[in-house]
Order: C-alpha cells, then sequence, then structure tokens
C-alpha cells in the first residue's frame, strides 16, 4: 500500500498537491498521507472509498490494498465470504469475454487461460515500450 500511495501520489502531483488529495479524502492535514506513504501508519477501511477517489484510482484495488496491509483482513478469507473483489478494469476484460463469447457461459481450459494470460502480457509489453518511446520524445 506505501509503494502504491508514494507512486500515485507523485503521478497526480503536476495535477494537485498533497494537502488536495488529503482534503478531498476527508484529512484536514496532508501529513496523514505522508503517514501511509511511510507505511507508519494504516489506511483505516472506511476512508478507502474517499482516498480511492481522491487518488483516481479503483476504489476496489485500493481496498485489495489495504486489507493485504500488515494486520489487516486476509483477502482470501474475503474472497471466500464475499467473492473475489474486481476492479473496474477487471470487470472490462470479463464484459469483453462475455461479449466474444455471445453470453455464453466462459467455459475455458487450464490452456486457453494461460494463452489469454500470455496475450495479456503481450500487451503490457507494448504499453511499456510505447510509454518508455514517449518518454525518450
Amino acid at each position: 500500500m506505501a509503494e502504491f500511495l508514494r507512486r500515485r501520489i507523485d503521478e497526480l502531483s503536476s495535477r494537485k498537491s498533497q494537502r488536495e488529495i488529503a482534503l478531498e479524502a476527508g484529512y484536514e492535514k496532508p501529513n496523514i498521507l505522508s503517514m501511509f506513504k511511510r507505511g507508519e501508519t494504516k489506511v483505516p477501511f472506511d476512508k478507502v472509498p474517499a482516498l480511492a477517489d481522491a487518488l483516481e484510482v479503483d476504489p476496489n484495488h485500493l481496498l485489495r490494498l489495504q486489507m493485504e496491509q500488515p494486520g489487516g483482513y486476509d483477502p482470501k478469507v474475503i474472497d471466500k465470504m464475499l467473492g473475489q473483489i474486481t476492479t473496474s478494469g477487471e470487470r472490462k476484460v470479463i464484459a469483453a469475454l462475455r461479449e466474444a463469447n455471445e453470453g455464453h457461459d466462459l467455459d475455458l481450459g487450464d490452456k486457453e487461460v494461460r494463452e489469454l494470460a500470455d496475450s495479456y502480457r503481450k500487451i503490457l509489453t507494448k504499453r511499456a515500450a510505447a510509454k518508455k518511446v514517449a518518454q525518450s520524445a
């Protein structure tokens, strides 16, 4: 969580200050974000939605990170109780697969799942290469 927060706050720094993020998340002082970024204190469960909005990230992704903090909730227990928490990006993939399968059940074998994962890794590699090119330009 701490690393994610450091990176995301840095990514947003050209558009909003840490103080603005803190205020949007319902905190009066930005020092709490510094404590989160250093891992000195945990993001409270009830603050996840507001913090996700302030950081402009999927709240379910932030929730999973919050649960994985030391002393947090065990995501496996939560998944068993409530079903796996999915992000908006993951839901887009599921929707695309359903559309491609014309609404029928997704009956994929292990080999097909590995092929899908390999295809996605290729997309990520292309994305990283394009980002590198854009940064060097």
